[in-house]
């Protein structure tokens, strides 16, 4: 099978890798059956995920506490992981995506992403 896609971690204005945090505090069983999802996105193969508005998707985890992973994607070949958390954070969770969404597009349209 060959990559069909680009994985990217989103940096935010202030170089925040939101993704990246959140996985490193995570037990390592977590984060290793996390990873290897996220590994086999750069192949098209998603899994679970849901539509929640115009470019903004989640990956949803059915382990632990449901954990969710919000990401984007550019032209059908990049995805950029933009936050994650829980089921019990999603609310939450959904603000800041949709927040660094809206700064990602910005960016695009500055010629700065």
């Amino acid at each position: 099978m060959q990559k069909t896609k680009e994985v990217i971690f989103y940096l935010d204005i202030n170089d925040k890798n939101h993704v990246a945090d959140w996985l490193n505090k995570l037990d390592n069983k977590a984060k290793a059956r996390i990873s290897i999802r996220l590994e086999r996105l750069e192949y098209g193969a998603y899994g679970d995920r849901k539509s929640l508005a115009k470019g903004l998707y989640e990956l949803r985890f059915f382990f632990d506490n449901g954990y969710r992973v919000y990401f984007a994607e550019d032209n059908d070949n990049i995805i950029r992981l933009l936050c994650a958390g829980s089921k019990d954070s999603q609310r939450k969770d959904v603000k800041l995506a949709v927040s660094l969404l809206k700064e990602l597009k910005s960016e695009e349209e500055n010629g700065k992403a």
